[in-house]
């Protein structure tokens, strides 16, 4: 799962699919998106972000731009970032199974 966001929805999202067992291998805020092809633990990260201002070098993940986490294979993609954060352009290269 991808969730493009870590706002509220996003962040909120991303733990409770994580508590149903499911895993969120990248998420993203407006300059970047963190990513572990093992699974982010969204509550650490959500508050790394809080304190820091960034996703940049959390632990155990790999920081890249945004479109290249919405080029990710993926099973579920959440847009869950401001309206229109998701282009007509954009959803072109997008590769989840689902929205």
């Amino acid at each position: 799962m991808v969730i493009q966001g870590i706002g509220n929805v996003g962040s909120n999202a991303g733990e409770i699919f994580i508590e149903h067992g499911h895993k969120v291998i990248a998420i993203s805020d407006s300059k970047g998106a963190a990513y572990n092809a093992n699974g982010l633990d969204i509550k650490t990260l959500s508050e790394y972000k809080k304190s820091t201002g960034s996703l940049k070098d959390f632990p155990d993940s790999t920081y890249m731009t945004n479109e290249e986490m919405l080029a990710l294979p993926c099973d579920v993609l959440i847009p869950a970032a401001l309206r229109m954060s998701l282009p007509p352009r954009t959803q072109a290269m997008c590769k989840p199974r689902s929205y």
